[in-house]
């Protein structure tokens, strides 16, 4: 018995096993192509927009050193037109380009007034789920990245000088890592549009935005790891949902550290919210907070506007010569939030009630009173310590 095929019966297996691997794997996946873009001419385009308009379901876009500012008119909604850098129309292409501060999208020279009206930057059709933009800067444009209802993908990108880092409407998940955000106007927007619910933003770096860094409405959404310096507002969430921000510094943000809208609810976890800012926290909804260094407001550390829900210990509350807290509220709906557990930066009590303004200050316009004590004795250790350590440092009346 021969164990060995005959040249044609090799020829047939081989014919089979193809033809059975592509009824498998489906036609799309022989096919995805990676399409070069090059200022230069030594690409298959030179315009950003005409490589990302031919890309196809599974293809890259692969970006070379240059700058690409020729925007082009666009329709994808059918409804009205504008001028954009790029259209992606197909499903899970990945823009990239070879390196970030190389490859510069947007109008050489700024407009003279930024408006939210102007030439827009990259975006994804309707239908397009599965978008990647990676390694490009993007700046002098209205609203640097954009979508339709499938929010993409958006890593190590750098946007300078927009009216708007990104602004999301798109269901599913939003996800942007590694970009560092400088003098936008406003550096990015989420919105519940289409039906976001799950946002998340890490490792990101935010440098004078004129208004504010990051501003959630309505997806639940977490901020990981992020750097915020200057502007007014450093994170801001509003119209329900859910945020949870841990490991965030925020700094130097003139009005507010952190604003928590009616309805909604943060959690805030191992953060520093320091520097010039006239709040360090603005609460109207519900916050929970462990671990967090509110290093004081010119106006208020803390402001709560009727909250919901308090649930804030192992916290330091300090002052910077203004109010530590002001609880605000109907009399008319007296309650208690609780602050204890705390390091207020004294052990003096007497000081510590001086520092928070609340209802046994304004007893007939003011509901809620602040229940400050246990206070946490010194600072809050950084490194965990055992619940019966914790609970011999607090101090009671």
């Amino acid at each position: 018995m021969n164990d060995r095929l005959s040249p044609h019966a090799a020829t047939c297996a081989v014919i089979a096993l193809v033809v059975s691997l592509f009824i498998v794997a489906g036609p799309d996946a022989a096919v995805a192509a990676t399409i070069r873009v090059a200022a230069d001419g030594s690409g298959d385009y030179t315009s950003l927009f005409d490589g990302m308009g031919t890309a196809q379901d599974g293809d890259t876009v692969s970006v070379a050193p240059g700058e690409y500012t020729e925007p082009q008119w666009t329709n994808p909604s059918g409804v009205y037109a504008f001028e954009a850098m790029g259209i992606v129309w197909a499903p899970n292409v990945t823009v990239i380009g070879d390196d970030r501060d190389a490859v510069q999208v947007g109008p050489a020279t700024p407009p003279p007034v930024l408006r939210d009206d102007g030439v827009q930057g990259l975006g994804n059709a309707s239908g397009t789920s599965g978008v990647v933009f990676e390694n490009l800067t993007l700046k002098n444009l209205s609203q640097a990245v954009f979508d339709a209802d499938f929010a993409p993908t958006i890593r190590n990108c750098r946007f300078v000088g927009n009216y708007l880092g990104v602004s999301q409407f798109g269901s599913g998940r939003f996800e942007i890592t590694g970009c560092l955000f400088e003098g936008n106007i406003q550096g990015m927007t989420v919105y519940s549009g289409f039906g976001a619910r799950d946002v998340y933003i890490a490792d990101c770096t935010f440098v004078d935005q004129v208004d504010q860094a990051v501003q959630i409405q309505n997806p639940n959404s977490e901020v990981s790891n992020c750097q915020i310096t200057g502007g007014r507002i450093g994170v801001a969430t509003a119209l329900g949902g859910q945020m949870l921000v841990h490991d965030t510094t925020i700094r130097d943000t003139s009005f507010v550290g952190i604003y928590i809208s009616d309805g909604t609810a943060a959690s805030i976890y191992t953060c520093t919210l320091d520097g010039t800012m006239q709040y360090n926290a603005f609460v109207l909804g519900s916050i929970i907070a462990r671990d967090v260094l509110f290093a004081g407001g010119s106006l208020e550390t803390l402001h709560f506007g009727a909250p919901n829900l308090v649930d804030m210990f192992g916290n330091h509350i300090l002052n910077a010569g203004a109010l530590s807290v002001y609880a605000g509220g109907s009399q008319f709906d007296p309650r208690t939030i609780d602050l204890s557990s705390n390091w207020w930066g004294t052990s003096d009590l007497d000081q510590i009630e001086e520092w928070i303004h609340h209802a046994p200050d304004d007893p007939t316009g003011n509901g809620l009173t602040v229940d400050y004590v246990p206070i946490y004795l010194g600072p809050v250790p950084v490194e965990g310590s055992s619940m019966g350590t914790l609970k011999s440092s607090f101090l009671r009346n």
